[in-house]
């Protein structure tokens, strides 16, 4: 038996027993929808068993909802190529891996594409939604991304990369920035095919970029900008990527300098 709903569905009787001789008697504590059973060895001359009360320990158990955490990759997993110490001192260089989005360079991760496992996305299950093609098929870039997103076992159920027509993994690249938010049924769609269902409501979008958040609203996801604390090309873009601390399960519509309820 589930040992949770063991311990909140108990049932508790006291039996007093009269004119009883016997050698061993035992009462069980069962679920409720079984009867208690009274089992007993030996040899009784004459036993009359009463049931005088019954209690029931309720308990509201929590309910489980699957949330879908999607991210951009550039500038979001990643930050700028090769900046780390004073400017990025929580992002990592990937030696050898090689990093094309906005100029190129050697891959490097932020401090949030390096402890996805330790964010509130941890518990939900993931995908990416970007602009960019992350090195194009079969790169070392798209090896480095996926190992970093698919950390905890049966999260990322997939080791294949999408376009957005049609969605075809929950790894979609080459999505025009501004219309991200289209690709996100056909994510959807993908779980639901292997029996994960998530809700409109419980999917949580992140991207450096401000026009990519605002584009979600009026839908009914949640996206979140993040990078606010540093940025580049005069503020398009983020500089060091995500920070560990700007991804959150909130609600609606967040952009660095504004928060938009939806």
């Amino acid at each position: 038996f589930n040992a949770e709903l063991l311990r909140c569905n108990r049932i508790v009787s006291t039996m007093p027993v009269t004119n009883l001789s016997m050698s061993l008697f035992v009462l069980l504590v069962t679920l409720d929808w079984f009867s208690p059973n009274l089992l007993v060895s030996g040899t009784f001359t004459q036993a009359t068993i009463a049931t005088s009360s019954t209690t029931t320990k309720p308990c509201n158990l929590p309910v489980k909802r699957n949330c879908l955490c999607l991210f951009d990759m550039d500038r979001t997993l990643t930050g700028k190529q090769g900046e780390v110490g004073s400017k990025c001192p929580q992002n990592a260089l990937q030696y050898g891996v090689t990093d094309t989005a906005y100029g190129g360079g050697t891959l490097t991760l932020s401090e949030f594409g390096l402890n996805i496992n330790k964010s509130e996305c941890a518990a939900c299950y993931l995908g990416t939604i970007s602009a960019g093609d992350a090195g194009g098929p079969n790169s070392e870039e798209r090896r480095v991304l996926h190992s970093h997103l698919a950390v905890n076992f049966g999260m990322l159920p997939s080791v294949q990369w999408s376009d957005p027509h049609p969605v075809t993994s929950p790894l979609v690249v080459s999505c025009p920035d501004r219309t991200k938010q289209t690709a996100i049924p056909g994510v959807l769609a993908w779980y639901k095919e292997r029996g994960i269902v998530v809700n409109n409501e419980h999917v949580h979008f992140f991207d450096d970029r401000g026009d990519n958040v605002e584009a979600f609203r009026g839908t009914p996801y949640n996206a979140r900008q993040i990078s606010c604390g540093s940025r580049d090309m005069g503020g398009v873009i983020g500089f060091c990527g995500a920070a560990l601390a700007e991804v959150v399960l909130s609600k609606g519509v967040s952009k660095c300098d504004v928060s938009l309820a939806v």
